[in-house]
């Protein structure tokens, strides 16, 4: 969700999710993207978005997201595209070359856009991209977009406790660069097996790593009670492993060639849906708009 600037969380009731392509220039092993795309021309997608984003309003986080969206050399463009008032949401994984980002800050319009920087740092480590580049990039989006976070999935890596120190130090770097939001995510696969999370976070250098983390201010509470450590490592832990669905409405459409798949969390079903595509784009948007 994206950070309000005067208060720690903008709350939204509404997400609906522009998927550009699942192309990506990192393979995380915990990916949900499962297969590549090549990525679309801008008019396309331009097109494709103001129909969807038709569906935002205030309430509303409207996710561009990917894949890797800045694959899309022209996603300030697209972001710009965007008629409605709305909260505009996008990622990035940080380590595209530094041209990239800079075409991306000095075009876009920033009034309403939060920005997520994907810190996939076993991958990153694997693929020798921890290095000046990636800083480079990182730091100059954290000193150019006003509403910007880190996301850092803990995957079992984070057992190891040289990564983990590893880690803290580059966040401390970025922490002095202005970092000031980070949020936390546990892998899909950990979520499913709360016994190996349990194991993950009861080493001591896991534990030390979570307290740095208070360094920053967060997406959500992660801690109710300062005073014990281990007992609020569990509190997060069974918020992530067994916490109810989202309340909010969340809406997905996935571009794939001339059409769209598209999920949803809220049972919605429409005869324009056909083996989870959309065969009338048109025709869906506005029966999804009733409900939505």
């Amino acid at each position: 969700m994206p950070i309000n600037k005067n208060s720690e969380v903008s709350m939204n009731n509404k997400n609906i999710e522009y998927q550009l392509f699942t192309k990506c220039n990192l393979k995380c092993s915990y990916c949900y993207n499962y297969f590549n795309q090549t990525v679309s021309t801008l008019e396309t997608h331009i097109a494709d978005l103001r129909k969807i984003a038709s569906l935002a309003d205030q309430k509303t986080c409207l996710d561009i997201n990917g894949g890797e969206p800045f694959l899309l050399k022209e996603l300030a463009a697209l972001i710009n595209s965007v008629e409605v008032d709305t909260n505009i949401l996008t990622y990035t994984n940080g380590t595209l070359p530094f041209k990239v980002y800079e075409k991306f800050v000095n075009e876009v319009k920033k009034d309403k856009l939060y920005l997520t920087i994907s810190i996939h740092y076993a991958e990153l480590v694997r693929t020798n991209n921890v290095n000046d580049n990636f800083r480079t990039n990182v730091k100059y989006l954290i000193q150019n977009i006003p509403n910007l976070k880190i996301n850092i999935v803990f995957t079992e890596d984070f057992s190891d406790e040289d990564f983990l120190n590893n880690l803290m130090a580059l966040l401390v770097e970025l922490k002095e660069a202005g970092l000031k939001y980070v949020n936390i995510l546990l892998e899909d696969s950990l979520k499913e097996s709360p016994v190996r999370a349990l194991a993950l976070i009861r080493t001591p250098h896991f534990k030390k790593f979570f307290d740095g983390l208070r360094m920053f201010k967060y997406k959500h509470c992660m801690w109710n009670n300062v005073n014990d450590d281990v007992s609020c490592l569990h509190i997060w832990l069974r918020k992530e492993c067994m916490s109810p669905p989202p309340t909010y409405k969340e809406l997905c459409f996935l571009k794939l060639g001339d059409g769209f798949v598209i999920e949803n969390n809220f049972g919605f079903q429409s005869e324009k849906i056909k083996d989870g595509k959309v065969v009338d784009i048109d025709g869906f948007i506005e029966e999804v708009r009733l409900v939505l």
